[in-house]
């Protein structure tokens, strides 16, 4: 059995044991939440993304049909 040479993995020290009777709510309406990245794209370049997206979506989409359709001619092939 390996004994404990001293180092440090991570600090935890900082972090608090939650209480398992109250959750603590003060703490959490203090700190200020996740905020949304403000956008700088124009409405026509979102449009753009957006389309390129569906676009890559719909490629990747028919290279597995096609893979698809090569396996099944493939079986019907060496069934019959």
């Amino acid at each position: 059995m390996e004994e404990d040479d001293g180092r440090t993995i991570a600090d935890m020290s900082g972090i608090e044991r939650p209480s398992l009777r109250l959750p603590r709510r003060e703490r959490d309406l203090q700190s200020p939440g996740p905020q949304a990245p403000e956008s700088e794209f124009s409405p026509e370049e979102r449009r753009v993304y957006a389309f390129a997206a569906l676009r890559a979506a719909l490629l990747i989409g028919l290279a597995f049909l096609a893979g698809l359709g090569a396996v099944i001619l493939l079986l019907l092939a060496l069934w019959t």
